[in-house]
């Protein structure tokens, strides 16, 4: 009923809106005043530094679906170390990317922006009446009204959530793009980054044994049936698993966008059940296919069937430590 703080939150707001605009205006002032001056090869490549700053400018107080927060020009351009000629190879399909993405990061923002504008009058709905009194909760109509002013701001909210899906499945889609436009190493690393980011309640997978299987299949002295052995059992497994994999995404998905669309939890206990059930089943697939390339490896060679064991261990003590825990993204 103190409306003095919901007054700062206004005057805090509007505050930081217009210093950030003012950030935002000097920059694309800057950008504006560098094409005048260069040559026409480097002006046709102007619009990606206007298009980077637009979906910088985009994500400022983001809300909404983990996924869509990493830029992936970004990422590949700034973190992952490339050498020139490894970025000649991807940028085409960065600047494709850059193309699909950045009209929908614009969109994105703009909601952000209204929902920011009309904040102030939706927190005053809840608690002040249009008559000027304030809503006793005690008062069934009071509450309604503070319930309808509750439901036109999840209005807002899920329309804001809405905008965010298409992003969402271009996302997937140059994610897969982009890691076959790098050499095998660095895909992976940008591969981790992108799932450790997006899907933070289903990567990293400390359970996962391909690091075991990378080294098993890369012993030379393993014979060749073996290994051909070890490659028809390790692609049924990896099927299955990413199945799984993919059914939580959706479920965290599923998830955040209720939370986006409301800035509550309402879901927690069926999502925290269905996520617990998911990674039970990719602790048991994880543990099956140990125990099927152990006993693939021939007895006498102690390395791998050590090796198993130790990863077989690891499993289970990962498995132990978790059964408390309820893996959910940060909101």
């Amino acid at each position: 009923s103190d409306l003095s703080s919901v007054a700062a939150f206004k005057s805090y707001f509007e505050e930081e809106e217009k210093l950030h605009q003012e950030i935002v205006d000097l920059d694309f002032d800057f950008i504006g005043k560098m094409e005048s001056i260069l040559a026409d090869v480097q002006k046709e490549k102007m619009w990606r530094v206007a298009a980077d700053r637009q979906r910088r400018e985009a994500k400022y107080k983001y809300i909404g679906l983990r996924s869509i927060v990493i830029d992936f020009s970004e990422v590949v351009q700034d973190d992952l170390g490339l050498t020139e000629d490894e970025l000649s190879r991807v940028d085409p399909v960065l600047a494709e990317y850059e193309r699909e993405t950045t009209p929908l990061r614009i969109k994105i923002g703009q909601s952000i922006r209204n929902i920011r504008d009309k904040e102030y009058e939706l927190l005053v709905a809840t608690v002040v009446a249009p008559d000027g009194h304030i809503l006793d909760a005690k008062n069934e109509s009071d509450l309604e009204l503070s319930r309808a002013a509750q439901r036109n701001r999840e209005g807002l909210l899920t329309h804001h959530a809405e905008l965010q899906l298409p992003l969402e499945k271009i996302q997937d889609v140059y994610a897969s793009k982009i890691a076959e436009a790098l050499s095998s190493v660095k895909a992976k690393e940008f591969t981790s980054r992108y799932r450790a980011i997006a899907w933070p309640a289903v990567y990293p997978d400390m359970s996962d044994p391909e690091g075991l299987y990378e080294a098993m299949m890369a012993d030379e002295n393993l014979a060749a049936d073996i290994r051909t052995a070890l490659k028809s059992q390790w692609e049924i497994y990896r099927e299955n698993y990413e199945h799984i994999c993919n059914g939580m995404r959706k479920c965290q998905s599923q998830h955040m966008f209720i939370f986006a669309s409301t800035t509550r939890q309402s879901d927690m206990a069926q999502y925290a059940q269905a996520m617990i059930e998911f990674r039970t089943k990719r602790y048991e697939v994880n543990l099956k296919i140990v125990k099927d390339m152990k006993y693939l490896i021939p007895q006498d060679i102690l390395k791998w069937q050590r090796g198993c064991e130790a990863v077989e261990k690891n499993i289970h003590a990962i498995m132990d430590a978790s059964d408390e825990g309820i893996p959910y993204p940060s909101t």
